[in-house]
Order: structure tokens, then sequence, then C-alpha cells
């Protein structure tokens, strides 16, 4: 008899992937905004290619290793932390580690939250925390 039981640890949560990719696409993109949207802003194509690198990054160490692996009960509480360093990373919202790890929290969450029973108070805190991180950071990224 063969075992189709899949490890657990390995893993990644259900739509991690897809929100990897929009996580990374809009702080690209808020990013530019940082860069280039203030009229009298020295900023250039290097400085831009620096958050480049660092969003890019970020996003392989969060989703590679934090990410993934992260179900049930353990999940709930990488969704907090990752909910909570996202509006800690609100003061440098031009590196765009905000919208990544508020991506990464929601990562976590999302998956529980299919099941809203199981949610919890945690799970809500944590989604709401990284919305309000996304919000925030993205203001910032308009009005510098």
């Amino acid at each position: 008899m063969t075992d189709t039981s899949l490890d657990r640890s390995t893993t990644t949560p259900s739509g991690a992937g897809l929100l990897a990719i929009l996580g990374v696409a809009y702080a690209l993109a808020m990013a530019a905004v940082a860069t280039w949207w203030q009229p009298d802003g020295d900023q250039g194509l290097r400085e831009y290619l620096i958050t480049v690198a660092i969003i890019l990054a970020a996003a392989g160490i969060v989703f590679g290793l934090v990410v993934r692996g992260a179900t049930g009960r353990g999940a709930r509480t990488r969704a907090v932390v990752l909910a909570a360093l996202a509006l800690v990373a609100v003061v440098v919202f031009w590196s765009g580690l905000p919208f990544i790890l508020a991506a990464a929290a929601a990562a976590c969450a999302l998956p529980i939250a299919r099941a809203p029973e199981r949610l919890g108070a945690s799970g809500v805190l944590a989604l709401a925390a990284a919305a309000l991180a996304v919000v925030a950071s993205t203001v910032s990224s308009f009005v510098g």
C-alpha cells in the first residue's frame, strides 16, 4: 500500500504563491511611486534597483522560509507575527517590506479564514494589522 499523505512541514499554504506575486508586484509599484512621485525628488534608477533587490530578497526569505510549512496553529501565530512586523516596517515603507510582510501574513491567515470558526481573534487581528500596514505604507509612498 502506498502512502499518499502530504508532509505538511514542507507544504505551502494554499494561495501563498499568488499572494507572493501580488505582494512583490505591489511593493515594486509602490517603490517606484516613492522613488519618482515627488517632483523635486533626486532619486534615480540606482536607488530603485537597490529597493528592488531588497524586495526580492525579502520575498524569497519570508515566503520561502516562514510561510512555507505554516499550517494549523503555527499558521495563526506566524500570521500575527508577520502582521506585527509589517506594522513596524511602515517606518521603512520605501523598502517594500511592509507589503511583503503583509502579503505573507495574509498567506498564513487566509487558509484558516476559509473556515471562519477556526480563524479566531488572532487571525482577524493579523488580517486587520496587515491591511493597516498596506494602507499606511501606500499613503506614505505617495506623500513621502
